[in-house]
């Protein structure tokens, strides 16, 4: 985590506010304009206390006791549900003992929001105990409309995707290094598709909301990584329509991960249970 305060601030005593950033996006993206722009500043500026959160897998959280993200596959093992069940409350934590505040404002930005909701729907009693307010930018929880572009494809070649790279031996997309450890050639070469739609995450026609005197900082931060389970598992809220666990597509794993009467289907996140 990162953590901005005006040096006005007091270190402890004043309004917390965790930034949770987007897919394939790093915390750099709350600090990439000018300081008027950039929300972390605007909010810093304001007196609050800001921590910036970095997803696991991200250029800013690459470390692991065991596990080496280069070499380790079980590294990346990973979806949205494990960063709402395990790295938001650990970052929330951290900030909140660090500034000895009872609370803090969480603002997600798209899976930003997702791991939120997944977090609240498993363990509400436990963050409205820490967290006085959710704020959700360009919030996802279903895809079923979205088919169009990456996700899309791969919801439509999900099993070619995932078995493709997993005999390549990828198991992490645009992470740090990634170019050097795979080459973009090679996977272009496999599945072109991924570098043909992969740069509209990059690349906009709609030039009237680019900064053009930001975009080398901007592309310099971006993409930031992730791992080949987030994206299929997002591309998996296209086809099966619902908010749910990461579907393996194979009865026995489904069963050992979430039990005998979920072989066909995983669980479904209950989004009721957020009050």
């Amino acid at each position: 985590m990162q953590r901005i305060r005006a040096p006005s601030t007091p270190e402890q005593g004043s309004p917390v506010i965790y930034l949770q950033h987007g897919i394939l996006s790093t915390a750099d993206c709350w600090i990439g304009n000018y300081a008027h722009n950039s929300p972390a500043f605007v909010f810093a500026l304001e007196g609050f206390d800001v921590w910036l959160g970095n997803n696991r897998g991200t250029t800013h959280s690459l470390k692991h006791k065991t596990l080496d993200p280069s070499k380790d596959k079980e590294f990346w093992n990973y979806s949205f549900v494990d960063l709402g069940k395990f790295d938001v409350p650990a970052q929330i934590e951290f900030a909140l003992n660090s500034t000895a505040e009872e609370k803090l404002t969480y603002i997600g930005h798209s899976q930003g929001t997702t791991q939120m909701f997944f977090a609240l729907a498993e363990n509400e009693d436990y963050l409205k105990e820490r967290v006085n307010l959710f704020i959700a930018l360009a919030p996802v929880i279903r895809l079923s409309n979205a088919k169009d572009g990456l996700l899309g494809y791969v919801s439509d070649h999900e099993s070619y995707v995932e078995s493709a790279l997993s005999k390549l031996g990828i198991h992490d997309l645009f992470s740090h290094d990634w170019d050097r450890r795979y080459g973009f050639k090679m996977i272009c070469n496999v599945i072109p598709f991924l570098c043909s739609t992969g740069k509209y995450f990059f690349i906009t026609s709609q030039t009237d909301y680019n900064d053009q005197s930001r975009i080398n900082i901007s592309s310099s931060k971006f993409p930031g990584g992730t791992s080949v389970k987030q994206l299929i598992h997002f591309a998996q809220l296209i086809k099966d329509t619902s908010f749910q666990y990461f579907n393996y597509r194979d009865p026995e794993l489904n069963e050992a991960a979430y039990g005998p009467e979920f072989r066909d289907q995983p669980p479904t996140i209950d989004l009721t249970r957020i009050q």
